[in-house]
């Protein structure tokens, strides 16, 4: 006679397994439905009018299946409607805690960030997994971007899926983004701390102002470029002017969450509310960063008096930089000089030791301007100060929008910014603005004209 408990367990046991026989024949069911379903909701995928496409893409909610998501990924490369492609983002949002459907979508995304190519899909996706309630999910994706952001072309990887994220304009994107500041490569890379900072900067809800506020402090808090993004963003959105102060904006944001309303439209200034204590300027450009280069250039035009203001000015800089910073010094000509193989800490020797060095430059021929940056470039930095009186003439690349082309691609990842002074007048002004003025924009910098 069998006891009561080999009983239960054979009952426990006999329902576990008809539960499982009816949930596979319930995926099983939605499969075929869907299967019936597919040629009429491709044909509504190919109508012209947007709505049609729209409700089509929104159909496919009812159909949580590995299949339904493939189905939607193949169709959106051909897609160009914003609208058509966030039905598709809110139709995978309903599938995010789905393993099967996760799995599909995880392995989907490593494949095409690793393949750097420009899709679209892939930034859309690491939204949709970031959102999952699956630890193992959360873990797998963020597992993904630490993995990604490894080396340089993964990294400029990972901080387009960033980039991508913070476009959808979608509600839970902050909350996403914010994930990723736990990561390893976000106290590492100040790249990856940047392209957070753009990315909530963007994202018009209030919990990206809760993201930027904190990001000013606890023991990973952004300093220098970042800071002084974090800072522009939080005085343009809310209208308040606490400058670095991460206990006022936190007192503030204590204060005001709950009523808070994110205004209608948000015109971000092109100049900055933050200014370093103990900072200096350079060429009346304010010096956020806490690790800078200085390219001075020291080509034939640059003899005699030019030559040494400048001189005089890069020197008096150096001086008043805090404590904290670290910092280097190029001067290129036809050839490239560095001070230093590494940046150093702005104590009294060092800059002495820069002075000594700035003043024993002299003058040559040509202006070997890419060859400099390229140089500056591989320093570990945040911002590069680039002083130059002519058009680039005898490096590598001469063309200045090949310059410019060429250098955001060398900084895509990097994201330094690049500060650029063009010195005196001639009758190459106009396109020696226009090279400098544009270098300066595409890498998160400014231009400015001085005449000595």
């Amino acid at each position: 006679m069998l006891s009561h408990s080999l009983v239960f367990r054979t009952i426990l046991a006999l329902a576990v397994s008809a539960c499982a026989v009816g949930r596979l024949a319930a995926e099983d069911k939605v499969r075929d439905d869907f299967r019936a379903a597919k040629p009429k909701i491709q044909v509504r995928l190919h109508k012209k009018q947007i709505p049609i496409r729209v409700e089509a893409m929104q159909e496919l909610k009812q159909y949580p299946t590995v299949e339904a998501a493939k189905f939607l990924l193949l169709t959106l490369p051909k897609e160009k409607a914003p609208e058509v492609h966030l039905a598709a983002y809110e139709t995978l949002l309903e599938f995010q805690d789905d393993p099967a459907i996760c799995e599909y979508l995880l392995a989907t995304v490593t494949k095409e960030s690793r393949r750097n190519s420009n899709v679209d899909t892939a930034p859309m996706l690491l939204a949709v997994l970031l959102g999952s309630k699956l630890p193992d999910v959360e873990l797998a994706v963020l597992s993904l971007v630490e993995a990604l952001s490894a080396t340089p072309d993964g990294l400029y990887a990972a901080e387009r899926l960033i980039d991508g994220l913070a476009e959808h304009a979608h509600p839970g994107d902050a909350a996403r983004l914010k994930k990723l500041t736990t990561l390893k490569v976000y106290e590492r890379e100040f790249g990856f701390r940047r392209a957070i900072a753009q990315a909530a900067g963007k994202i018009e809800e209030p919990a990206a102002v809760d993201l930027l506020v904190g990001m000013l402090g606890g023991p990973n808090a952004v300093n220098g470029e970042v800071a002084a993004d974090v800072v522009q963003f939080l005085t343009d959105i809310t209208g308040e002017k606490h400058g670095a102060d991460n206990a006022a904006w936190t007192r503030w944001w204590t204060a005001n969450k709950e009523t808070f309303k994110y205004p209608p439209s948000v015109k971000h200034s092109e100049t900055r509310s933050m200014v370093r204590q103990g900072g200096s300027e350079y060429y009346g450009l304010s010096l956020y960063a806490q690790r800078v280069l200085f390219v001075l250039d020291t080509s034939g035009s640059m003899t005699g008096q030019r030559l040494a203001a400048a001189k005089r000015e890069l020197i008096q800089t150096i001086d008043g930089l805090s404590g904290d910073t670290h910092f280097n010094v190029i001067a290129f000509n036809s050839r490239v000089n560095v001070w230093q193989r590494k940046l150093m800490k702005a104590d009294r020797p060092a800059k002495e030791a820069a002075a000594n060095w700035i003043l024993s430059q002299d003058a040559n021929a040509s202006t070997a301007t890419y060859d400099a940056l390229e140089t500056a470039l591989h320093n570990d930095a945040e911002a590069i100060y680039l002083l130059t009186d002519g058009v680039p003439h005898g490096g590598k690349i001469d063309s200045p929008p090949d310059i410019v082309g060429a250098v955001a691609r060398l900084n895509r990842g990097k994201r330094m910014s690049i500060y650029t002074i063009g010195i005196g007048v001639g009758a190459v002004a106009q396109s020696f603005d226009q090279f400098l003025e544009e270098l300066a924009k595409q890498n998160w910098g400014a231009y400015r004209r001085v005449t000595q």
